[in-house]
């Protein structure tokens, strides 16, 4: 008699079942994992642009890599390298990345985030090293690009190249309550706490692609890297602990690392004095100019 038999269907059936039901359960699990293994990766990786910045610093009287002063103004009529006036023009994102990959003190991969949600942005796999021309005023690999709107090169945000934020913050200063780089922010600032306290439109935070960062849906939660080099995961807009900006009246206010809340602040000494991330491509040659830079935005 033949002992050797294979399952009945129901048998099968209820090995199907319990299957599909480990699957529900380790699935939600598995998926937070893989968002948690994101936000981690990509605040190492903000960390590591930050060290960069330190490491060129140190030989800069603990000036940060700035553009403009890399590529300066011609020096009698020719392009001298550490001559000349500094040239503003060039402070924008997309130059001072471009140059931070010619230097080595970043990496095309390390730009781009782990957690990125925009079909539009994609590390540059072809950057040109022999573009180094310095006799002929070029440092950088000009075709390196930061308009998340048309293509950008990189994933982050970081402070404008302008004004006292400039002066004050771009450098090795090590102060642990100012955010110096980060996780790009809702439309120009829209649908913020600081926007949506005055009547700003919620519908453009909404439907923002950047609330699938770190695997979100509703909610946008942002890495901060701040001048002391830490990184802090958060969805605060107005960061706990972060130091508060001055008004035109000399009064502390709350400030929302997304909003330029200075920005028409014509009192140079306060102009620019709170925490402002963004991503800007092109720049006037006035670095008092508070406007005077492009800046692009998911959802434009």
């Amino acid at each position: 008699m033949n002992k050797n038999r294979g399952f009945t269907l129901i048998e099968l059936l209820v090995v199907m079942a319990i299957i599909a039901l480990l699957l529900g359960i380790l699935l939600p699990a598995l998926s937070k994992a893989r968002a948690k293994a994101r936000q981690v990766k990509d605040a190492s990786q903000l960390s590591q642009i930050h060290k960069g910045q330190v490491v060129f610093a140190s030989d800069q009287d603990g000036i940060f890599m700035t553009p403009g002063r890399i590529n300066r103004q011609q020096y009698n009529g020719a392009f001298v390298p550490g001559k000349g006036e500094e040239s503003h023009v060039f402070n924008h994102h997309k130059a001072l990345f471009s140059a931070m990959i010619q230097q080595n003190y970043a990496s095309p991969q390390v730009l781009y985030s782990p957690a990125e949600v925009s079909a539009n942005v994609a590390p540059d796999s072809n950057y040109d090293f022999g573009e180094y021309k310095p006799m002929f005023g070029i440092y950088w690999d000009r075709s390196f690009n930061a308009d998340v709107n048309y293509e950008s090169n990189t994933s982050y945000a970081c402070m404008p190249l302008r004004g006292a934020r400039k002066r004050n913050q771009w450098r090795d200063s090590l102060a642990s309550d100012f955010v110096v780089l980060g996780t790009r922010g809702i439309n120009k600032g829209q649908g913020t706490e600081y926007v949506i306290g005055q009547g700003g439109d919620t519908e453009l935070y909404e439907k923002s692609k950047l609330l699938a960062f770190y695997g979100g849906r509703n909610e946008f939660f942002a890495n901060h890297c701040y001048n002391d080099g830490h990184v802090k995961h958060t969805n605060q807009f107005s960061p706990d602990g972060h130091a508060r900006y001055m008004d035109d009246s000399g009064a502390q206010q709350f400030d929302d690392v997304y909003v330029d809340q200075t920005r028409d602040n014509e009192v140079e000494s306060t102009a620019g004095s709170d925490a402002f991330l963004c991503l800007t491509y092109e720049s006037n040659d006035d670095p008092t100019d508070l406007n005077g830079q492009v800046m692009g935005w998911d959802d434009d």
